[in-house]
């Protein structure tokens, strides 16, 4: 399967896929999040990389209770160890698109499903290596969470994430980080 039709088969899945991050209070509306946790980085053989830091943000729009869309932009970075010996640090950088549906359960609880596709790059350093070695490309994402409104303008939320970091590639991430979310 070409780029394109893996592109459109990508975008047609997140569009039905159900997820949000941040939909307090009102049921619709523009919203901004940040979240913070651990990444655990899967694909290298023979190396085991040390859990990790993730870091990311977003902005979207939150058409109703159930569905939403926003745009993402995270950092993670992991330390590979060989042997028992720090040999690498892995740092990846991704934007993402993500179709976002929400499961009210009363006023203050929703469970949330998510799927994004986005552009991402990786990085390895290593003093062992000159220079560094980088690669780029597409990169998919599924997030399932929970979320509790604070207030009608705050969410916190516990978010589980599984990204493949590129395309045609054995690299994935297990990400598991806390949110909080702002409703404007």
């Amino acid at each position: 399967m070409n780029t394109p039709k893996k592109l459109i088969l990508s975008l047609s899945i997140a569009a039905a896929a159900f997820v949000s991050n941040a939909q307090a209070g009102e049921d619709q509306g523009p919203y901004a999040r940040a979240d913070v946790g651990v990444s655990i980085f899967n694909g290298f053989i023979g190396s085991v990389t040390d859990p990790g830091f993730a870091l990311s943000g977003a902005v979207g729009y939150q058409f109703n209770r159930y569905l939403g869309l926003e745009g993402e932009l995270g950092v993670t970075q992991n330390d590979v160890t060989y042997l028992g010996y720090s040999v690498a640090t892995i740092t990846t950088v991704p934007v993402f698109l993500n179709a976002v549906a929400t499961l009210p359960v009363g006023e203050t609880f929703a469970f949330q499903a998510a799927a994004g596709l986005g552009y991402g790059s990786v990085d390895l350093t290593s003093p062992y290596l000159s220079g560094s070695y980088g690669a780029s490309g597409t990169c998919a994402q599924g997030k399932l969470g929970v979320n509790v409104n604070l207030s009608k303008s705050m969410t916190l939320g516990a978010h589980y994430t599984l990204r493949y970091v590129l395309e045609d590639s054995t690299l994935s991430q297990n990400i598991v980080s806390a949110s909080v979310g702002i409703k404007f």
